[in-house]
């Protein structure tokens, strides 16, 4: 390899856990991608509220636009909810020991990005294909730069205000007295149009309102691998619908969390490639590389966390 060439290495996701959670995901060879928003961030989802609004002063934007996004954000929140398996770019971060894996007893598994996005093109082409109530993911970054979520945002914004401009919150003019009647039934008809546009374009931030969040987070370096789930506004709905086809319950504290299982299928590159034990683990590595082994997880590196906490 000459000096030029760039070595490649793979960037690994660390998902925390604790221990009987990491038992569970090697000997089953799967994992669960469970509903955000029954997790600890009671804001999952709402950051997108303070991005929008700073985008709408950025822009000069009217208090009753304003509101209309804010309104819009609000009702998305309602009917639509996401699954997601959370990891981190960092591998032995003392605050996701403490928050998610058993104050330090568990683990953090890493996890091939590659591997995984691999995995979420498979599933994806199999949902589309088939319809068998296989969940699709995407694998996510998160973002914590209020710059970059404006970038993110930036398209779906611009089309909206766009709208806004052609009429679509403007009350209709019966008689106007500056416009003659065939420039009168134009505007009108761009109007119409402009209204019956905004409630469609106000769906693109669906596909955003998980990839951020607030700044403070930003130690985390998160990733997610994320399923789009449908969140119905009445029981009505649920009792009527297919909506949770290929999604399991399973119990956790006060309540029943719903989480789709993704097996951890051959795809030509190996799923995980290094496992850190907590600080309050003691485990020997050489238990962990066997259980590994014995599961067919071949090769993987296992290392301890140099936070000195106990």
């Amino acid at each position: 390899m000459s000096d030029l060439e760039e070595t490649h290495y793979p960037l690994i996701l660390y998902h925390y856990c604790p221990t009987d959670a990491f038992h569970s995901i090697v000997t089953s060879r799967s994992i669960w991608l469970s509903d955000v928003s029954l997790a600890s961030d009671f804001l999952e989802g709402k950051w997108i509220h303070e991005v929008i609004s700073e985008m709408c002063d950025e822009y000069e934007r009217t208090q009753d636009e304003k509101e209309y996004l804010i309104g819009q954000l609000d009702g998305l929140l309602k009917i639509g909810g996401a699954l997601v398996l959370c990891l981190s770019e960092k591998g032995d971060l003392l605050s996701q020991w403490r928050g998610y894996a058993d104050d330090g007893r568990g683990v953090s598994i890493g996890f091939n990005k590659e591997y995984l996005e691999r995995l979420g093109n498979i599933r994806l082409n199999r949902s589309n294909e088939n319809k068998d109530g296989t969940n699709s993911f995407n694998v996510r970054k998160i973002l914590y730069d209020k710059s970059d979520q404006k970038l993110l945002l930036k398209d779906p914004f611009e089309r909206i205000i766009k709208l806004f401009d052609d009429g679509a919150l403007r009350k209709s003019k019966r008689f106007p007295t500056l416009l003659t009647p065939d420039d009168d039934g134009k505007i009108e008809k761009e109007r119409k149009q402009a209204i019956t546009q905004l409630g469609t374009s106000a769906l693109y931030f669906m596909l955003y309102l998980y990839d951020i969040k607030n700044p403070s987070f930003s130690e985390e370096l998160e990733w997610r691998l994320q399923s789009l789930m449908p969140r119905p506004h009445s029981d009505e709905y649920y009792s009527q619908s297919d909506v949770f086809r290929g999604v399991d319950f399973r119990p956790r504290n006060e309540k029943l969390v719903p989480y789709i299982n993704v097996a951890l299928e051959e795809v030509g590159i190996s799923p995980v490639l290094q496992v850190v034990l907590g600080p309050k683990n003691i485990t020997p590595t050489g238990y962990v590389i066997g259980f590994l082994r014995e599961n067919g997880f071949k090769d993987v590196i296992v290392t301890r966390s140099s936070a000195s906490y106990r």
